[in-house]
């Protein structure tokens, strides 16, 4: 197996070289190896989880690597490919520790002035990223995509398989007016060739042209799905917004965006065993909203560089047991990365949090959440003339906006995590990351999650070696 993967990257290289000796105006080469050592701690909790198939408490190594090409071609035509290969060193409880696996994770081609100066076309596997990313900026959600493809890591947020879509993406490049119109396929034929998931969205940006270095965004997303059998439903939801960010002082900047969702969804009355779990049962309205506001200010005459950050996000969730009226839930699943680096996993990677036998999406968390996130950034050896480490501090505070279990409170809980990193050339960093998580009082309560075994706290202590190139 081995010898047929290096065979098959070595042919996809070759490939690559043949159309660049034909065609090819200039190709560029970089990439990325990321080496992380990483410690997990659970206690003996069952609800705040890594993952059922392993231990409480875990270490192991992981790599992954990231190899970019990318062809200027005749005519305004661009190519990209990355490939991208990641294992863990020796973990039994992945599905492969022996072999590298090679795999796409994007391959797109870029049409610049295509019919007239203007447009820009990008076909392919291409990253997509809008605004802050509240409403679309990863795939790191495993109810939709298989982060691992090789499924070979067993810390999928570390995946470089991370943010790519299979999409159509148009951009109109009016300055200061942007308007990009795309299409994007989730899934193709799962089970029938009706269950297609599918995503169509516009977002037209304004920049204003003046001292505050304004802008502006609004958008309108769709996203449905085809009806394939009794236990799949077909859903029809929209995603209306805007967004906007302005520097109203020098070294600051502030940001809000608001968004409301509507349509139609096919969905179980919410329980206690089934949050956001789709059937044919009923069909409802969607009405749902979601909010995000914050700022950062540096003081970048001081001698540590310092900066603070402060944001507040809002998603709202149906209430328990509700079977009446509209579905009052918001779901953002191709939302940003996790803002932290334990409890914003659990729902996209690992088992949710708001249910005691861990089954996955009860209660993921990009949906029926509220949280509060400061953030810090300083050079703690300034002082010393090195400006080359850097502190990063983050406290976050999480609830739901609905408690997904009877009888318990809507306090999730509380992280905080410290990442240190220091910058050895232009070309290599080394990290070290130190996260807890406290569980709040939603474990604590009478309810369904009453149970000493369920409120340890948990903690993640990751060693990092970066290498771009």
């Amino acid at each position: 197996m081995r010898k047929l993967t290096f065979i098959c990257a070595l042919a996809i290289v070759f490939a690559v070289s043949t159309v660049a000796f034909a065609e090819v105006q200039s190709i560029r080469v970089s990439g990325e190896i990321n080496t992380y050592g990483i410690y997990r701690g659970a206690g003996s909790s069952e609800v705040i989880y890594w993952d059922t198939t392993r231990s409480d408490n875990e270490s192991f190594i992981e790599s992954t690597i990231g190899l970019n090409f990318d062809a200027d071609l005749t005519e305004n035509v661009a190519a990209h490919l990355r490939l991208v290969s990641q294992r863990d060193w020796d973990n039994s409880s992945t599905a492969s520790t022996t072999q590298w696996d090679v795999g796409l994770a994007q391959a797109y081609i870029t049409l610049s002035e295509m019919l007239y100066e203007p447009l820009t076309i990008r076909i392919g596997t291409q990253p997509l990223y809008f605004g802050r990313g509240l409403i679309i900026g990863s795939t790191m959600n495993d109810d939709f995509f298989n982060v691992d493809p090789e499924s070979s890591i067993a810390a999928d947020e570390y995946s470089l398989y991370d943010n790519s879509f299979d999409s159509i993406n148009a951009t109109l490049d009016y300055a200061p007016w942007t308007i990009d119109l795309g299409y994007v396929k989730i899934g193709e034929n799962a089970i029938s060739v009706d269950d297609d998931h599918t995503v169509l969205y516009t977002n037209v940006g304004y920049d204003f042209e003046n001292e505050y270095t304004a802008e502006v965004e609004g958008y309108l997303l769709c996203d449905a799905t085809g009806e394939a059998a009794t236990t799949y439903a077909k859903n029809e939801i929209y995603t209306i917004g805007v967004r906007g960010s302005m520097a109203p002082v020098a070294n600051s900047s502030i940001f809000a965006e608001v968004a409301h969702q509507f349509g139609d969804i096919t969905q179980t009355p919410i329980s206690s065993t089934n949050y956001y779990v789709t059937d044919r049962s009923k069909e409802v309205d969607v009405d749902a909203m979601a909010y995000e506001v914050g700022g950062e200010y540096a003081w970048v005459d001081v001698l540590t560089s310092p900066k603070i950050g402060l944001k507040y996000t809002s998603l709202e969730g149906d209430k328990l047991g509700d079977s009446t009226g509209d579905y009052q839930g918001f779901t953002a699943p191709y939302m940003r990365k996790s803002d932290t680096a334990i409890i914003g996993w659990y729902g996209r990677l690992y088992d949710a949090v708001g249910t005691a036998s861990g089954t996955a999406n009860d209660s993921p968390a990009y949906t029926n959440m509220e949280q509060i996130l400061v953030t810090g950034n300083l050079k703690p050896l300034a002082a010393m003339d090195n400006e080359d480490v850097n502190l990063e501090i983050k406290y976050a505070h999480l609830e739901f906006n609905e408690s997904p279990q009877a009888n318990c409170d809507s306090e999730i809980g509380d992280e905080l995590d410290l990442n240190l990193t220091y910058d050895y050339t232009e070309d290599v960093q080394f990290g070290l990351l130190s996260a807890i998580f406290f569980p709040g009082k939603f474990f604590d309560n009478s309810g369904t999650e009453a149970s000493a075994d369920y409120n340890d706290d948990i903690y993640e202590i990751v060693g990092s070696c970066k290498v771009t190139f």
